[in-house]
Formats: C-alpha cells, sequence, structure tokens
C-alpha cells in the first residue's frame, strides 16, 4: 500500500514480458483504497440512519395507541435507548409538567444530551439521553432526538386537546341536566310495575297472584 497525493493506494507491480532485451515493460496496477473505506463509510451512515428513521417509525406508533400516557411514554424511551446504544449504553427519561417518565439515573456520568418538548411554541418538559461514556453527539444521534421530542410534543398536545374536550361535555351536560328534571313514568308503566310489585308480595305471602290463597 502506498499514499500518493494523500490517497491510499494498492499497487501491485508486475514485469510484462518483453519483445527485445531493450525494452522493458512494468504493468502498474492501481485500486482507490480511500474511495473504498468513503465507500464503506458511507454504507454504515446509510444504514445507521434508516436504523433511527424505524426507529422513530416505532415510537410514532407507539403514541398513537391506545395505552395510557404513562404506558406509551416507556415504550418510547425504550426505543430511544435502543436507537441510540450503538457503542455504550443510554438511559433516557423525559420530564413533563413537572413529572418524570422512564428511570432517571441517581448519578450522572460520561455524556448526556437533552432536547426540548414543545407544545404550541411553549415548553412543557425535556427529553434526556445518558450515554455512559464521554462521546461526541453525531448528527444523526441529534435529528433523532429532536424527532422524538417532537413526537412527544404532539401527543402532549392531543392529551390536552381531548381533556379540554371532556371538561367542555361536561360543563354543557350539568346545565342541562339541571334545565330538564326527570320525565315522570307513563300510566301503562306506572300500571306495570305496581302489578309487578303485587306480584312479588302474594309469592312472598305464599297467595297466588290471581286466586289469593
Amino acid at each position: 500500500m502506498h499514499i500518493r497525493h494523500g490517497r491510499k493506494w494498492l499497487i501491485d507491480v508486475r514485469r510484462m514480458p518483453v519483445i527485445t532485451k531493450k525494452t522493458v515493460i512494468i504493468l502498474e496496477i492501481m485500486k482507490d483504497l480511500t474511495s473504498m473505506e468513503f465507500a464503506n463509510k458511507d454504507q454504515n451512515i446509510l444504514a445507521e440512519l434508516l436504523g433511527k428513521l424505524s426507529g422513530l417509525l416505532v415510537i410514532s406508533r407507539a403514541l398513537i395507541g391506545s395505552a395510557s400516557f404513562e404506558d406509551k411514554m416507556d415504550s418510547v424511551l425504550k426505543q430511544i435507548e435502543s436507537s441510540l446504544s450503538k457503542d455504550s449504553s443510554v438511559i433516557a427519561w423525559a420530564e413533563i409538567d413537572g413529572k418524570i417518565y422512564g428511570r432517571k439515573p441517581s448519578e450522572l456520568t460520561g455524556f448526556m444530551w437533552t432536547e426540548e418538548i414543545n407544545v404550541e411554541d411553549e415548553s412543557r418538559g425535556l427529553v434526556h439521553a445518558n450515554w455512559s461514556q464521554e462521546r461526541e453527539i453525531p448528527p444523526e444521534d441529534k435529528y433523532f432526538l429532536q424527532e422524538a421530542a417532537d413526537l412527544i410534543g404532539r401527543q402532549v398536545e392531543i392529551s390536552d386537546l381531548w381533556a379540554r374536550l371532556r371538561e367542555s361535555e361536561e360543563r354543557h351536560r350539568k346545565p342541562r341536566d339541571r334545565r330538564r328534571p326527570a320525565r315522570p313514568p307513563a300510566a301503562s308503566d306506572r300500571a306495570g310495575a305496581r302489578w309487578s310489585c303485587s306480584r312479588r308480595l302474594r309469592r312472598r305471602s305464599g297467595a297466588h297472584p290471581l286466586h289469593g290463597r
């Protein structure tokens, strides 16, 4: 292997058969190793990016499910840890409206990155990722955490809208219930109720409902 003009080359030198004694032909076959390294690196980066995108898809599906918000966040944080645990273990947790989701470590070591969870341009919390070793966060990991925080923020917004809808329904239902008293039962209903009650009393006393004792 030789380095020429700042690039790595694999060179194979061969001496070719000559026609005359004065002629010497040397065949030099060169392979650019630097380009191959870049190609392999690009393939690895592409595989990592596809893995991150798949992780975001899993997070999106977990958040739109029918489970409770706590169970959704448990699935989301586990997926964040799985998607970011490449060369060292990762612990992920979130703080939303003062409540902590996930397993926040008692002591922080290594490297930590935090993204803000925003709802309608208002900060509602943070999502944290703590690597066990010191490192620099690559752009794909930063993008992944930003998108994960954005997906969580959308689910928080949806939860807020559902809560407001339920409150609105309760407010409108109570005045209507007060304005409309319960409708008295119809005459036929009252007669049927009296007959049913009379029959139960006669059974308890041992009398036949039609013929008496």
